[in-house]
């Protein structure tokens, strides 16, 4: 915690009655240090401590709801389990003669699937609807009737059936009432082709299912971004459309995701990131931050900034070009802050400095140079032309830009050769006869230099003919340099010998 350890040395500095205190380069007096920087060190302090107290809380509280949704998505699948030993149970008795023995334990192990399926239902927010699939029977009064009936309402809570036992009226099945002896008894067979019917929950477990990083969304959330054909595609099979537990046609659920418009207009790299669990997506998303902090760290941007502009690379898959588009458009937009200037640092990074140099080695100046820059770094549209600027076509405006200017020399620009390329010897020359470092020689920052590219009469100059200029045109200055009073001072010591002025 940096703000609690700077006021714990500031606290212990007081204590100690130090004549003087230094923090980040500022001085204090014994004063000052107890009344203005310890309340104000204090204060940072209880700040940071509340940050980190609520982040951790947040962390905890996080953790808790990941740990309520897998038990929630364990109780879920032993339902499932259940109701699948449930139904199998029911099928054994379908179309069948039984016994009174037989339906009676068909009957308790029925009741034990549906205390298992009420005791694993989850929070009252997910409901679990379980379909009736209790056989119904028709049984002709058995050689203890009353006992049967007793045992269906102790296990099941049901009243006999009408037209079954002694209860009288003849049956779908046998005899009515008083009938003698033991007679068969047959189970209704139940509709098994009718699902439950899904739940917003059941929809959104299926959502989870696919895209787990938006398993807490909810069904508005999750149709206004995937679309409603694809929802009605999950709640088509939370209704068991495509089949349930083994017998789901997972073939059929992916070809009919694959029709719906979310798949058909979003590119792979965002299906590809839905996929993704929230860790992975989290993971992704930090490595990404990682990268852009090390690459742009000139550009300064806060956290949140980097956060968004990671996320956004991740989940579209951008390119190298387009991440640093992205990039540099974010600090282009940012708005100034005391002490910082977005748009100044991307003006000033070195990114833009490689253009400015491709500008300089041509000679191309422009009064929005700035504005065709920012087109380069961001992609956004040079307004002049609509067009968006590239480095390789900034290179070539700067190029078309010097051709104009010094069509005499067409030649060296084909063979390759920039304008700072042909000033090479020119500046090291002007640089030794008029005895200034070259990096003074320079014609962007001084129109007189374009002397030494010549002209369309009279092509490049020679060299000799470039010292002769330099010697010679006073703008250039040569007459204050050593040599030219060196060369004067010997002309004078000449004539003043030749008139017996001096020995």
């Amino acid at each position: 915690m940096a703000a609690q350890d700077d006021f714990d040395k500031a606290q212990a500095a007081l204590e100690k009655g130090v004549q003087s205190y230094t923090f980040k380069g500022k001085t204090y007096s014994l004063k000052e240090l107890r009344n203005d920087l310890i309340p104000e060190l204090r204060k940072a302090a209880k700040a940071e401590r509340e940050t980190q107290a609520a982040t951790q809380t947040a962390a905890k509280k996080a953790a808790s709801t990941a740990a309520a949704r897998r038990d929630v998505k364990k109780a879920q699948q032993n339902v499932k389990d259940a109701q699948k030993a449930f139904d199998n149970a029911t099928k054994r008795f379908v179309n069948r003669t039984v016994t009174e023995e037989v339906v009676t334990a068909a009957r308790t192990r029925l009741i034990q699937a549906q205390e298992v399926l009420a005791r694993l239902t989850p929070t009252p927010t997910r409901t679990v609807t379980t379909p009736s699939k209790t056989p119904t029977t028709t049984t002709a009064k058995p050689s203890d009737g009353s006992s049967l009936k007793a045992e269906e309402v102790r296990l099941a809570g049901l009243a006999p059936k009408p037209g079954g036992g002694a209860a009288g009226g003849a049956g779908r099945g046998g005899a009515g009432a008083g009938g003698t002896g033991t007679t068969t008894t047959t189970t209704k067979k139940p509709d098994e082709t009718k699902p439950p019917a899904a739940t917003t929950e059941s929809i959104l477990d299926e959502l989870a299912a696919r895209f787990p990083a938006y398993q807490d969304w909810t069904l508005e959330q999750a149709t206004a971004y995937f679309g409603s054909d694809l929802i009605k595609v999950l709640t088509d099979t939370a209704n068991g459309v495509y089949g349930t537990g083994a017998q789901t046609n997972k073939e059929a659920i992916a070809r009919a995701i694959e029709g719906t418009n979310y798949w058909r207009t979003t590119i792979s790299a965002i299906r590809n990131w839905d996929a993704l669990g929230k860790p992975d997506q989290d993971k992704r998303v930090t490595d990404q931050k990682r990268v852009l902090a090390q690459t742009f760290g000139e550009l300064q941007l806060d956290d949140a900034t980097l956060t968004e502009l990671a996320t956004t690379i991740q989940r579209t898959g951008l390119s190298e070009l387009g991440a640093k588009q992205l990039v540099f458009g974010a600090a282009f937009k940012q708005s100034p802050k005391p002490g910082l200037d977005p748009r100044r640092l991307a003006l000033q990074s070195s990114e833009a400095d490689a253009l400015r140099r491709v500008a300089k080695a041509y000679g191309f100046r422009s009064s929005d140079l700035d504005d065709q820059i920012e087109s380069v770094l961001t992609g956004k549209p040079y307004a002049p032309t609509g067009t968006v600027l590239t480095t390789e076509s900034f290179r070539q405006k700067a190029e078309q830009a010097a051709r104009g200017a010094f069509p005499h020399l067409k030649e060296q620009f084909d063979s390759g050769l920039t304008l700072n390329d042909i000033f090479g010897n020119y500046r090291e020359i002007a640089a030794r006869v008029l005895e200034v470092d070259p990096s003074q020689v320079d014609y962007m920052s001084d129109e007189k230099w374009f002397d030494a590219f010549g002209s369309q009469k009279d092509g490049l100059p020679s060299l000799s003919s470039w010292v002769a200029k330099l010697k010679t045109d006073p703008k250039y200055g040569w007459r204050f340099t050593n040599q030219a009073n060196q060369q004067v001072s010997s002309v004078v010591s000449a004539l003043e010998r030749a008139f017996g002025l001096i020995k």
